[in-house]
């Protein structure tokens, strides 16, 4: 049973809104201002304008109310699931009910991925054919609950290591000083092989209309009338291992060390490291994650707005394999412990808000996590260059995961 509470008055009335058009007075009309997930089955409501509203909710369970006299409205007793939440009939806003903040979209069979990559409406990866040699397989994902494949790249070389995307334009590198390769997918059922371009790398990133190449230092460069120019490049002693870039920022692993850069590669800050080889980062504009290759892996972050060395926190968790920073969260892979997801809301204190298992893909968290529930575990990869997330692995394939933060706003 559905319990309803308003912030400011009474239970008002419940029932089917009608009508959703009201005479407002001076206060305006009320407008969807946030949506919170509240417990592990409730939503808290907020507008802003009249205080006269009608309140409807559409998903596992549907429901509406006529509210008066506040701005605020409590739910409780909901289905896990998604919900889309209107004020007097306006644009919705989109939440999730549950503990567990990561929710399944599509998925799409692709054996032996590898890498991951991807931009606007299209996925990419690299991985094994049938035949053993490898391969990038395009992926339509504007349909988030049913990608698709749209074509693939074969022919590559075993030596194939990371790939990204910049519109139409597929970059793959490999390991061994090969050159990167660049295709047209303009058609993505024929892909066009363009000229190689005069770099090496094994790391690639793409933020905006810059590519990023890491190998021994970091080499940036833009599409120029019709050709892939160097507009910036930075060198280091050791390998880069990864890479993150954000709006005004690229951070780089490499080996004991972390580098600040900015966007043309110019040394902001350097954090040595202690503890073990730097393996991944991921960086937003207000937090950077790092984890080390030890298998009790470190996992740190630290504020943009801060100096590095001032570290906000620090935690153990085996094999940390990726990790991916959105804003305030954090999604990271431990080959253990499967994908896990973090609120970093209050970085000295981070809480886990969601795992990823198996079958079903998501289910709800125990405590801490379910561990009745086998995780997804191993060779898994993650991408957070396009919403939703993305999730592969060699035997379950490709898998979109929506990560809801436990507030949204207008």
């Amino acid at each position: 049973m559905l319990l309803a509470l308003l912030a400011c008055s009474a239970t008002a009335p419940h029932g089917a809104p009608g009508d959703t058009t009201r005479d407002t007075g001076d206060a305006g009309p009320a407008t969807l201002a946030w949506v919170e997930a509240q417990w592990e089955t409730g939503l808290s409501i907020g507008w802003s304008g009249a205080s006269e509203a009608v309140v409807t909710i559409d998903g596992p369970v549907s429901d509406s109310w006529d509210v008066s006299g506040a701005n605020r409205l409590d739910v409780d007793g909901l289905e896990r699931g998604v919900y889309e939440v209107r004020v007097d009939g306006g644009e919705p806003l989109t939440q999730l009910v549950g503990r567990n903040r990561l929710w399944p979209r599509g998925s799409v069979r692709v054996d032996g991925v590898f890498q991951l990559g991807g931009a606007g409406d299209r996925v990419v990866t690299l991985g094994a054919s049938k035949h053993g040699s490898p391969q990038v397989v395009l992926i339509d994902i504007t349909d988030r609950d049913a990608p698709v494949i749209e074509g693939s790249v074969g022919g590559l070389a075993a030596t194939a290591r990371s790939l990204a995307l910049m519109g139409d334009l597929l970059f793959v590198s490999f390991d061994l000083f090969a050159p990167v390769s660049v295709y047209d997918l303009s058609d993505p059922a024929a892909p066009v092989r363009l000229d190689d371009l005069d770099a090496q790398a094994h790391q690639l990133r793409v933020a905006g209309d810059r590519l990023y190449l890491a190998d021994a230092g970091v080499q940036a460069m833009e599409l120029q009338h019709g050709a892939m120019v160097t507009v910036a490049s930075w060198a280091v002693s050791a390998e880069v291992h990864d890479l993150a870039v954000t709006d005004d920022r690229v951070y780089v692993a490499a080996l004991s060390r972390l580098d600040a850069l900015d966007l043309d590669l110019e040394l902001v800050q350097t954090l040595d490291w202690s503890g073990g080889s730097l393996h991944s980062v991921g960086a937003s504009d207000r937090l950077v994650a790092t984890s080390d290759e030890a298998d009790q892996g470190l996992l740190r972050a630290w504020s943009p707005e801060l100096e590095l060395q001032s570290e906000l926190y620090e935690v153990k968790v085996n094999g940390i394999h990726a990790v991916v920073v959105r804003d305030e969260l954090l999604v990271m892979n431990a080959f253990e412990e499967g994908v896990l997801a973090w609120s970093l809301e209050d970085p000295s204190a981070p809480r886990a808000i969601g795992r990823l298992h198996e079958e079903p893909v998501v289910q709800p968290l125990g405590e801490p996590f379910g561990e009745e529930v086998e995780p997804v575990v191993g060779a898994v990869m993650l991408f957070g260059g396009v919403e939703p997330l993305v999730v592969a692995d060699t035997e379950l394939g490709v898998r979109l995961v929506e990560l809801y933060p436990e507030r949204v706003e207008r």
